[in-house]
């Protein structure tokens, strides 16, 4: 019973550990989605600038060459730039929002005024990978894989209990007389 407490023990460790792995796993994709986000964000405040000067420089050459169908045009695509803005900013709050939740840090938790900005660059180095060897590491240290191979053991364990509470118990059972077992008698 020692043992198979032991084992359980262990497996919960495990699925611990893989819950804890998976968590960060979350959060390290919600900060590079956060990344993702305001990279998006400043390219379309970029591109609405651009595009707000373009239709300001129409507007100014209408009485000299410009048509006013390009300026409708350029006007048109001002508008669907902003809509895309707005988009772009709604998507930075509901990924800085996600990554508040998955941190759950107090001190973040009533500062919807401040702005999440990742400082952290990705990686633009080449990593060398051994798929086979990779594939064996991560097999090795995944916790899902030792906390079935603790089930086998527990299972096995409690297997070799059951067979052995199937066989049959020979109980002895003595009884003694020493009633007159004294001396010369």
């Amino acid at each position: 019973l020692v043992f198979l407490a032991q084992l359980d023990t262990e497996v919960a460790h495990d699925e611990f550990r893989a819950t804890l792995q998976n968590h960060l796993l979350e959060v390290a994709r919600a900060y590079w989605l956060l990344y993702q986000e305001r990279a998006v964000l400043a390219q379309q405040v970029k591109l609405y600038l651009k595009t707000a000067s373009i239709v300001e420089i129409l507007q100014q050459r209408q009485l000299i060459d410009a048509q006013r169908t390009q300026f409708i045009t350029a006007s048109s695509a001002l508008a669907t730039r902003k809509s895309d803005l707005i988009r772009a900013r709604t998507a930075v709050i509901n990924a800085e929002t996600r990554l508040r939740g998955l941190i759950n840090a107090p001190e973040l938790a009533n500062s919807d005024q401040a702005e999440l900005v990742p400082i952290e660059f990705p990686t633009m180095n080449f990593l060398p990978v051994d798929l086979r060897s990779e594939i064996q590491i991560s097999m090795q240290n995944r916790p899902e894989v030792h906390a079935a191979i603790k089930q086998v053991r527990s299972g096995a364990t409690r297997l070799g209990v059951a067979q052995h509470e199937l066989l049959p118990a020979l109980n002895l059972v003595t009884q003694g007389y020493a009633n007159g077992l004294r001396g010369d008698s």
